[in-house]
């Protein structure tokens, strides 16, 4: 038995208007207030009792909202960003996973690395040890001019269970994800998100993707016999009448049959849920004609798309 965290967190983004207004300033206070209340939901979370935590994908610096700069300025501002911002959410991450105790999946910050710009999840012990590095392999449209895709889907041991992660648009883009973590032996996938509105569509059908999303996650933790751990970040985007956007979803914990277990019901809060580790090869079996007959999938599906 293990209990996870997963956690919901209004995220105010680094770059916005005021930096290409000039205000460079804004990126490290912004930095420092995001980390500081990252802080404050993991200490309620190690509160709670919790062993392992998720933060939301992009939790230190938000999303990029400059609509009307051109791409290559914004590459260019990423890069600032990138420099002024990485070390600290990595020095950052180890503090708190010491202060509290946990293991803490570490939502998702951009790096660079051979030139090229990825968005990161790392995943870092109770002693500050980086255990796990997991790089987004399918970047949402809105990033594929900047980022570049990971080559891999590992696996991560920890002294609980085997985990993966699988980072917010390839939730809907990539049951093939899903299907990999499983079959190489992940019982938890941590699914670290950041909702900016633009992925919902038309406002008018924010219910609607809201519901879809929740739809999904549901549907991966059946298709592999997975506990999922979502957690969401939530984007200050206003609607066409310049009000605040009030999102519907919710950072939740969902069970292999695919049943939440626990959802938060508001921003910056925790959804807490102790999952049997256990229990998950009888419910694996109990999904197929038994044993053999699920090493034969496995062993098909891994041929097909590789270790």
């Amino acid at each position: 038995m293990v209990r996870v965290a997963a956690i919901t967190m209004a995220v105010r983004p680094c770059l916005d208007e005021r930096t290409k207004q000039g205000y460079p300033s804004s990126i490290t206070e912004t930095l420092e207030m995001n980390l500081k209340k990252a802080s404050g939901l993991v200490s309620q979370a190690a509160k709670k009792k919790s062993s392992m935590v998720c933060l939301p994908e992009y939790f230190a610096t938000g999303y990029p909202f400059l609509s009307s700069i051109a791409k290559t300025e914004l590459t260019v501002l990423l890069r600032n960003l990138m420099r002024q911002s990485r070390d600290r959410i990595r020095e950052s991450l180890r503090e708190i996973a010491i202060a509290h105790h946990v293991f803490l999946i570490g939502g998702s910050f951009i790096e660079e690395e051979g030139g090229r710009i990825f968005n990161t999840c790392e995943i870092v012990s109770p002693q500050g040890k980086v255990v796990g590095r997991y790089r987004k392999n399918i970047p949402f449209w809105s990033e594929l001019y900047y980022l570049t895709s990971g080559k891999s889907i590992p696996v991560f041991e920890t002294p609980y269970c085997k985990v993966g992660i699988s980072i917010c648009g390839e939730i809907s883009a990539s049951p093939e994800i899903f299907k990999i973590l499983a079959l190489k032996g992940a019982k938890i996938i941590f699914c670290p998100t950041l909702i900016t509105g633009i992925f919902l569509g038309d406002e008018r059908n924010f219910g609607e993707g809201e519901r879809s999303m929740q739809e999904t996650l549901c549907v991966r933790a059946r298709d592999g016999a997975v506990y999922v751990a979502f957690s969401c970040g939530l984007a200050p985007v206003k609607n066409s009448k310049g009000k605040p956007i009030d999102y519907l979803i919710r950072s939740m914990i969902i069970s292999p049959q695919g049943k939440i277990l626990s959802a938060t019901s508001k921003p910056d809060s925790v959804a807490v849920q102790d999952l049997d580790i256990d229990s998950l090869n009888l419910i694996k079996q109990s999904y197929t004609a038994g044993e053999p007959l699920v090493s034969k999938l496995e062993a098909t599906i891994l041929e097909l798309y590789g270790p």
